[in-house]
């Protein structure tokens, strides 16, 4: 058996929480990089979308 102590077990649970939130938050994000890319792209494409229309009605009154 080792005897020896180690910094390890000298924290308390907080300790082992502040390290695990991050490397979790980190896994899933990067496990959904694909859902998060396409999530992305469907937004540019409704944003260019409703700027579109919006810069076609406003030149269609310019027209009249």
């Amino acid at each position: 058996m080792n005897f020896e102590s180690f910094d390890g077990i000298k924290h308390s649970d907080a300790y082992f929480w502040q390290i695990a939130c991050p490397f979790v938050f980190a896994i899933t994000v990067f496990l959904m990089r694909d859902k998060i890319v396409r999530w992305t792209a469907r937004l540019a494409q409704k944003r260019l979308i409703t700027s579109s229309r919006k810069r076609r009605k406003r030149d269609a009154i310019r027209r009249r």
